[in-house]
């Protein structure tokens, strides 16, 4: 049996987070997450406009974070 020393495996990395953010096609307003996730493959989540109720279904919950190496 052979055990891998784990901690050698894990490299560390200088990263930049980025916080991406849903806006309304209709009149430009952050959209919020409604908290309902359709069982699709792959999962769709639920956001709405609170200014004028557009609704809009993605493949990510919004806000969220990206991130780049520096």
């Amino acid at each position: 049996m052979i055990f891998l020393k784990i901690i050698d495996m894990v490299k560390e990395m200088e990263v930049k987070v980025f916080e991406e953010r849903l806006y309304c096609d209709k009149c430009e307003t952050e959209m919020q997450p409604t908290g309902a996730v359709l069982c699709s493959f792959p999962p769709q989540y639920e956001h709405y406009c609170p200014k004028c109720n557009y609704r809009l279904n993605t493949s990510k919950m919004y806000p969220s974070e990206k991130y780049v190496k520096v």
